[in-house]
C-alpha cells in the first residue's frame, strides 16, 4: 500500500478517536517505510489542526465565529487556500490569527 493512502487511513483513524486503532496504523507505516522517526513526526504534523473544531482553542474564535467559519468552509484545507488568497470573510485580527495557528 502506498504511503499516502496508509497516511490517510490514519488521519481518518484519529479524526474518527479510535486512537488504538490509529496507533497500530502508524506502527503498521513504521514497519513499511525505513525513516520510520522522520514520517511518524511528519504525519503528526500533518494531522494537527486538522479539525475546524479545534480553532475554539484560540483567544478571540468563541462559538459564533467558530460557526461562521465551519458554514463557510468544510475543512481546514479551504480555510488555508482562502487565507492564502486572502477572501476571508472575517474581522482582521481572526486572519492574523487563523494565519499564525496554520502557520501561513
Amino acid at each position: 500500500m502506498e504511503k499516502s493512502k496508509l497516511k490517510l487511513e490514519y488521519k481518518k483513524l484519529i479524526r474518527n478517536g479510535d486512537l488504538e486503532l490509529a496507533e497500530a496504523k502508524l506502527n503498521e507505516i513504521h514497519s513499511i517505510f525505513s525513516d520510520s522517526k522522520y514520517i511518524k513526526k511528519e504525519i503528526k504534523k500533518e494531522i494537527i489542526n486538522d479539525n475546524l473544531d479545534d480553532l475554539i482553542k484560540l483567544k478571540g474564535i468563541g462559538k459564533e465565529t467558530l460557526a461562521d467559519i465551519k458554514r463557510i468552509y468544510k475543512n481546514p484545507e479551504e480555510l488555508k487556500k482562502a487565507i492564502l488568497t486572502d477572501s476571508v470573510p472575517l474581522r482582521n485580527n481572526i486572519v492574523k490569527k487563523l494565519k499564525k495557528y496554520y502557520k501561513l
